[in-house]
């Protein structure tokens, strides 16, 4: 993994109303261990390289030498997503936010691909370049004590999520502590509920639901969660259902971290 303190990439958002609207309430359930760990955590090494995608990136951010490597990605055109293989050209830039005249220290990737990319990813092998349908959660947030489920080759699936929230009226939002966000269903029988991210604390965020779909071509969902605890991170996490052993629905990839000012 690599991480750049970095600035420009996310804004605080100015009173911000509640999240999540359209879920279905369930009880909410409190911690009763003290403080939830950060899961999963950019100190961990992954299967996978991980990328958010084309562009220009801050110093850190991006390994010079990942150019080298065969990369694929989630791409989306006018007729719907689709994994494709990409070549990726990486070379040193210009970082118009932190360089002075003169100075290289930002990284840019450019793309063989036009379309447009929500994630890329290296390392893992057996995906094929097929067209990937989108499973419809309908909502990219989960509150502590909610939840939305969709269905999938007949199998119900819920993502739901536990913790603490009280709403602050000073800042119009919810403060959230000890966040879970769980996936469960029960298949061939056995039920399995997983959890798939949390944290102690938030700010000015909440772990986001950016895509639901079958990226591995095994007929299970695969998930990408922005997995960041703060306004000014974007943390896109990979999640595949083809390598999960041990019981577990999905098995995460990777990650690739963006840090702001």
């Amino acid at each position: 993994m690599f991480i750049c303190f970095s600035c420009g990439q996310k804004t605080p958002p100015a009173n911000k109303p509640p999240v999540p609207r359209k879920t279905h309430s369930v009880n909410q359930v409190a911690s009763s261990e003290g403080s939830v760990a950060y899961y999963p955590s950019d100190s961990v090494s992954y299967p996978a390289r991980i990328l958010s995608g084309y562009g220009l990136f801050h110093g850190g951010e991006v390994a010079l030498d990942w150019g080298k490597y065969h990369w694929k990605g989630l791409f989306k055109s006018a007729g719907g997503y689709y994994v494709a293989s990409t070549s990726l050209i990486i070379n040193r830039a210009h970082d118009d936010m932190l360089d002075d005249k003169g100075q290289a220290t930002g990284v840019e990737v450019r793309k063989s691909v036009k379309d447009s990319v929500l994630i890329l990813f290296s390392g893992i092998t057996g995906i094929t370049n097929r067209p990937v349908e989108q499973i419809n959660v309908k909502v990219t947030e989960l509150l502590p004590g909610q939840y939305a489920r969709f269905t999938n080759n007949n199998i119900a699936y819920t993502l739901y999520a536990t913790g603490n929230r009280k709403y602050d009226i000073a800042t119009k939002d919810y403060v959230i502590t000890n966040y879970r966000l769980f996936i469960k269903a029960v298949i061939n029988g056995k039920k399995i509920d997983q959890l798939l991210a949390s944290a102690p604390r938030f700010d000015d965020a909440l772990t986001q639901i950016l895509f639901v779909g079958d990226i591995d071509g095994d007929e299970v969902p695969d998930l990408i969660l922005d997995t960041t605890n703060d306004y000014n991170v974007e943390q896109p996490t990979l999640y595949l259902s083809k390598p999960a052993t041990n019981g577990n629905l999905l098995k995460i990839m990777g990650l690739h971290v963006i840090t702001g000012c």
